[in-house]
């Protein structure tokens, strides 16, 4: 079974993150990692990327200190093509000896404008995916039965849109296990980081 990791390492630029990303692929052996957030780029980003010890990758850009979508993968396991890019996600073909799927990276602006853009993009691709699909990352939402704690406002409109598009998709929230909240400021937890997959004839 293909092993997928998604990691919003909220910036690779230290010098210790080549080390940490060895030991973490290390211990949970992944076909597939995606690094979210590195918050660096062009020649600084070859140069980290290169120490991570992964014979292919493929990235979007982080925006000065914000954003970025890493795929490390090695050849020799997996194959990946790229199929799409967007400021907010790759999207790409899976595939081994054994399966082959869709995959979509993505890392959610945490500005509401902008995630309306992605929402939008990602419910015309699917309006066009007919075969297994999986969506992974740090989407900057939180569905209606994962409240945030301590109050956390509210979920907005663009939130409100990708609960829409999961419905009208016919996508699943693979769910989790262990601590509900993986991202945490001050007192405030929310989960927003999640797995999403298509549910085929239904």
């Amino acid at each position: 079974m293909l092993s997928i990791l998604t990691w919003n390492c909220q910036g690779a630029g230290k010098r210790k993150f080549p080390r940490l990303c060895r030991d973490f692929c290390r211990n949970n052996k992944p076909d597939l990692l995606v690094i979210l957030e590195p918050r660096i780029s062009g020649k600084r980003a070859d140069y980290v990327i290169k120490k991570l010890g992964f014979s292919n990758s493929h990235r979007v850009e982080a925006r000065g200190f914000a954003g970025g979508i890493w795929l490390l993968w090695d050849e020799s396991r997996v194959q990946v093509s790229i199929l799409f890019n967007h400021p907010q996600f790759i999207h790409t073909r899976v595939s081994d000896l054994d399966h082959s799927f869709l995959f979509t990276a993505i890392y959610a602006s945490p500005q509401e404008c902008w995630r309306k853009f992605l929402w939008s993009n990602l419910a015309a691709l699917a309006s066009s995916i007919s075969e297994p699909w999986i969506l992974g990352g740090d989407f900057n939402a939180v569905l209606s039965g994962l409240k945030r704690k301590n109050n956390f406002g509210r979920q907005g409109l663009a939130n409100k849109l990708f609960l829409d598009s999961m419905a009208d998709k016919n996508l699943l929230d693979l769910g989790f296990s262990g601590y509900k909240c993986t991202w945490k400021s001050g007192s405030k937890r929310a989960r927003l980081d999640r797995f999403i997959v298509t549910v085929l004839g239904g």
